[in-house]
């Protein structure tokens, strides 16, 4: 009776309780079980028997219905193993100091707490972007709460790694299993490579199957004396590679020559003897990128290439140190594009470049439908 009776203060319908009682209505979960094998019937036992005003029944009701469905939730978490709450009645103190509460009181308050709690930490990390996966990782390990709330990581490793001595050598044994059907699925498809400084053989680490590579954040992790080449079909899929920084190669920086297209985000490539980012065949987006001196070109589309920069972040400058006049900060060819995200222009970012000069302009330059290097809404 003591549940009913909370429940009836709760409602402002105090006034029933004697009635209730008399009529054999003194226990809520017997109430619960009526509602749930027929409430049209217990709806019209409490106006004609208990003598109910109908808008107080129906209010009554409606907080039956709250908990009847609490109350398969409770029993469906119990079945299914989702809590380690005893199958017997516990006794438990309340806010108000030392009421008797019955298994399915607890149970019900403890889900309604914790789904409220899931909810509020679900709509604030909602506002919270986390684009580098690391972070994600760190955030979800931080507390159980985090644990349950956040959606498992895809699969990753990490450079350096125990079993590979270049980062070469690791991205091909991952793109070796990406090719056996039956390991594909349990490939890791995230590489983070750490904090440091870190060289390769030859000219490029050479990509040749989609991959996501985040680094701990440009100018912390390094590739330096060797730039990035991206192969592989368009329909392929993606490259992403984020905050790291690329520096000083013999070749290009980053270049994307067989369709896979890339997306780059928060990098930095310096020095490189030849081009800083070249697209050909492909498409490569750039937010927030920095090409510093380089050879020849900062960023060059050629063969059917677009390339779309972003971010205020954005900066291509003093490149073109060979100083041969066909280079520039930006270049398209006639079949190509250079997008720049509003309120981007080029000559905002692309300054103080030698050989040609900042962007090489359209020979037809007076009419925008010639333009390659063009100013795009998001």
């Amino acid at each position: 009776m003591a549940d009913l009776l909370k429940t009836l203060e709760q409602l402002n319908l105090t006034q029933y309780a004697s009635a209730l009682k008399e009529g054999g209505y003194d226990d809520l979960k017997s109430m619960i079980s009526d509602f749930q094998d027929n409430s049209e019937e217990l709806k019209a036992e409490l106006v004609n028997e208990v003598g109910m005003k109908k808008p107080h029944s129906r209010k009554l009701l409606r907080h039956l219905s709250s908990l009847s469905q609490l109350w398969v939730c409770a029993q469906h978490s119990m079945s299914t193993g989702e809590t380690k709450e005893p199958t017997t009645a516990t006794t438990s103190l309340d806010a108000d100091g030392g009421e008797e509460r019955d298994e399915l009181s607890l149970l019900a308050l403890r889900l309604v707490s914790h789904h409220k709690r899931m909810s509020l930490l679900r709509r604030i990390l909602s506002f919270h972007e986390t684009r580098n996966p690391k972070h994600y990782i760190n955030l979800r390990s931080s507390s159980k709460l985090f644990h349950s709330v956040l959606r498992p990581p895809p699969l990753w490793t990490s450079f350096p790694h125990s079993n590979h001595a270049t980062l070469q050598s690791l991205v091909n044994r991952l793109e070796e299993l990406r090719g056996d059907e039956e390991s594909s699925g349990n490939v890791p498809s995230v590489l983070f490579i750490e904090e440091g400084v870190h060289s390769g053989d030859g000219w490029y680490v050479k990509v040749k199957k989609p991959l996501s590579m985040y680094g701990a954040g440009c100018g912390k992790t390094m590739l330096v004396g060797v730039g990035l080449l991206i192969q592989g079909k368009k329909s392929d899929g993606i490259v992403e590679i984020e905050d790291l920084s690329i520096k000083g190669g013999e070749g290009c920086g980053l270049y994307a020559g067989g369709g896979m297209n890339v997306i780059m985000r928060g990098c930095s490539i310096e020095d490189f003897q030849c081009q800083g980012v070249v697209a050909s065949f492909a498409d490569i987006s750039c937010d927030d990128l920095q090409v510093v001196g380089c050879g020849e070109n900062g960023v060059f589309a050629n063969n059917n290439a677009t390339i779309t920069l972003s971010g205020q972040g954005t900066t291509i400058q003093g490149n073109g140190t060979k100083g041969e006049s066909h280079h520039y900060g930006l270049k398209a060819d006639s079949s190509s594009t250079i997008h720049l995200i509003h309120p981007l222009t080029k000559e905002e970012i692309s300054t103080n470049n030698g050989g040609g000069g900042n962007w090489d302009e359209d020979l037809f330059s007076f009419h925008p439908s010639f333009h390659r290097i063009v100013q795009v809404s998001k």
